[in-house]
């Protein structure tokens, strides 16, 4: 009777060792899986994947990955084959399902799917709006499956449901609403009826409002922001809003008047000008403009963006040795290494230097932008038609030197 005891704690031993060695292999796969999706190489990731689950098919998130595997292969196939890859798809999520029904992430998941399926007339195991629900039923505070039912909904033609789900996105997070939002304005629905959904908080009014403005609802963006500053009055982040959608719909002055609070209070002030600054480029007020872009450089005297934009305003006022001084000052900066920046920069000098008669630094920066953007024919045959004034008293900046 011993000997037949101590046998079958041998052979437990021998299959928990066993089973322990095909887990562990099974892991070893997966993670080898991982580093392929990782690096979105999906045909190994998917081999991996397969060759964990031979090893150990009881771990839900292999056939979660295979899943999502298959689906990154889907764009750009023919419809043949991208039925074939989310039918897959589909049941490798139902068998993760089997295995841990509780996890919503693969039911929301199985619901993209099935909303892919449908839209090639296929009708899949589990209906979207079943598994969007399931999921939420698990994690009813989730943004993102919020997200993927209301917008299920909404392109569905069950706005009325869809609205609660948006209303409570933008309470919990407005990022996820303003992508509910876009679908809901694609969709041709009224914008109006939006407002009151985003009407919960000052982040989801602002949202709202930038996403208006966007899509060219400019006096609804206005009423939106109004509700901004009716929820928040006097608060920072409402003028804010507030005088940036007035901004936008070119009410200059009362965009200024908006904003003017915000322009002695150093936290918001740079950004205050900066929006009414946007509003006066547009509606050609190029004297007051001038004092706000003026006053942004000597808050912050170092920036570029800045410098650039007065520099460019001089030129449009027709006032070439003001931007040439701002020109200058930007092409001795170390710190302008956006190729783009330098190539405006320059071209302006040189045509500047050119007007002045000034012909050697002319052909210096012009020699500078062309190794900037050599495939530019206008500007070497200006550099060719200089090429006698290649020597001179050029002015080098920071970074030019190095192009010698």
């Amino acid at each position: 009777m011993k000997y037949f005891a101590q046998a079958f704690l041998s052979l437990i031993l021998l299959f928990a060792l066993a089973s322990g060695t095909v887990q562990w292999g099974s892991a070893c796969q997966f993670h080898r899986g991982m580093i392929f999706y990782q690096n979105q190489d999906w045909y190994h990731a998917i081999g991996s994947f397969q060759r964990a689950n031979s090893l150990f098919g009881r771990d839900p998130e292999i056939h979660r990955y295979l899943a999502k595997s298959y689906l990154h292969l889907v764009e750009g196939r023919n419809p043949e084959s991208r039925l074939s890859l989310l039918r897959k798809a589909q049941a490798e999520l139902l068998e993760a399902i089997a295995i841990e029904k509780d996890y919503p992430y693969y039911w929301a998941l199985l619901g993209r799917v099935g909303e892919l399926m449908e839209g090639m007339k296929e009708a899949p195991l589990k209906r979207p709006e079943e598994c969007y629900h399931q999921a939420l039923i698990l994690d009813p505070n989730n943004p993102l499956f919020l997200q993927l039912f209301a917008q299920f909904l909404i392109q569905g033609r069950e706005e009325e449901q869809a609205k609660p789900l948006i209303a409570k996105m933008a309470q919990l997070d407005p990022s996820y609403a303003h992508e509910a939002a876009v679908v809901w304005l694609k969709r041709k629905y009224p914008p109006e009826e939006l407002i009151p959904l985003f009407s919960s908080n000052l982040d989801a009014l602002g949202s709202l409002t930038n996403l208006l403005e966007q899509m060219g609802y400019l006096k609804l963006a206005v009423q939106t922001a109004q509700k901004a500053m009716e929820i928040a009055p006097g608060r920072p982040e409402a003028l804010l809003i507030y005088g940036d959608a007035l901004s936008q719909s070119g009410q200059c002055p009362a965009a200024g008047q908006t904003l003017a609070p915000l322009m002695t209070n150093p936290a918001y002030e740079v950004k205050a000008r900066w929006i009414y600054s946007i509003c006066l480029f547009r509606q050609k007020d190029y004297d007051l403009l001038e004092k706000q872009y003026l006053r942004l450089i000597a808050i912050q005297p170092e920036s570029l963006e800045y410098r650039w934009y007065l520099a460019n305003l001089y030129l449009i006022k027709q006032q070439p040795e003001l931007a040439k001084a701002h020109l200058l000052w930007l092409f001795n900066q170390p710190g302008l290494t956006n190729p783009e920046l330098k190539a405006r920069v320059v071209l302006h000098l040189a045509v500047i230097s050119e007007t002045e008669l000034q012909f050697a630094p002319a052909f210096k920066y012009y020699q500078i932008y062309l190794k900037l953007k050599p495939s530019d024919p206008r500007i070497q045959a200006k550099v060719d038609q200089l090429k006698g004034y290649g020597s001179g008293d050029i002015i080098y900046s920071l970074w030019g030197k190095d192009d010698e």
